[in-house]
């Protein structure tokens, strides 16, 4: 394309987008003929800062990444516009489930629950596990928490126990078996952590917050004289079910 039809290109762009219309086809056409010429148009420093222009780019992906980076294309889409990061976000962990310059982009578009969005579009992919290990090592425990109460996945807290995050493995471990009282989340976990379970098992306990959810890890901690003792005087204090999803306690992350 020459750089008077390049320019005819950006012109067009930003006056569709003004005009509150996604340069769908424009894109497309783009896409068919001239993928330099799409880049240009679409991530280029003249690039209009729409959302309308994201949300048509979201359409041509094969053909922008094969002309930049993927890294580099979905930084710049999620800094076009605020309201579509989580679409672009949605569309980089569909694309590159085990990428892991994910764990920054997660970062810039969830703030705290940095990573959730990663391991909810994953759970259901082998590469699950993987997923969790990147953000664990990243220190999302947050996110972790979060998708263990949402998914019960025992890789989550096996993942967190792995990194070293005691008090998040133990929360994890609870999350997932206030889902689902037969969870196998603390041996999952324990193959995380390693040989001495002890400092493991006591966390669990000290995270409780339900006394179903201490019946429940009950089974798991025969054997273990110290934290059984333990459960048993924590138990005495919790109330009967788990506290209502988004509520806040004392007890554990």
């Amino acid at each position: 394309m020459s750089r008077q039809a390049l320019a005819y290109a950006r012109d067009e762009v930003a006056a569709l987008v003004a005009g509150g219309q996604a340069p769908r086809e424009l894109l497309q056409r783009l896409a068919n003929e001239d993928r330099v010429a799409l880049a240009e148009v679409v991530v280029g420093p003249r690039a209009p800062a729409s959302p309308l222009l994201v949300a048509a780019a979201l359409e041509v992906l094969p053909a922008l990444e094969q002309t930049i980076a993927p890294k580099a294309l979905y930084q710049r889409l999620v800094s076009l516009a605020a309201q579509t990061r989580g679409d672009v976000l949605a569309a980089a962990c569909q694309r590159h489930p085990v990428a892991s310059w994910l764990v920054k982009l997660a970062e810039a578009v969830e703030g705290p629950l940095a990573g959730l969005a990663h391991l909810e579009a994953t759970q259901g992919l082998p590469v699950f596990a993987r997923v969790c290990q990147l953000h664990a090592d990243a220190g999302h425990q947050a996110a972790l928490l979060e998708a263990a109460a949402r998914l019960g996945r025992p890789e989550l807290p096996a993942q967190l126990a792995a990194a070293g995050h005691l008090e998040a493995a133990a929360a994890a471990v609870v999350r997932c078996l206030e889902r689902d009282p037969d969870s196998p989340a603390l041996a999952w976990a324990a193959a995380g952590w390693g040989p001495d379970l002890a400092p493991l098992r006591l966390a669990c306990v000290r995270c409780l917050r339900d006394a179903r959810t201490a019946q429940a890890l009950a089974a798991w901690l025969v054997g273990d004289a110290r934290a059984s003792s333990l459960l048993g005087v924590v138990r005495a204090t919790l109330p009967a079910l788990p506290p209502p999803r988004g509520s806040l306690d004392a007890r554990g992350p």
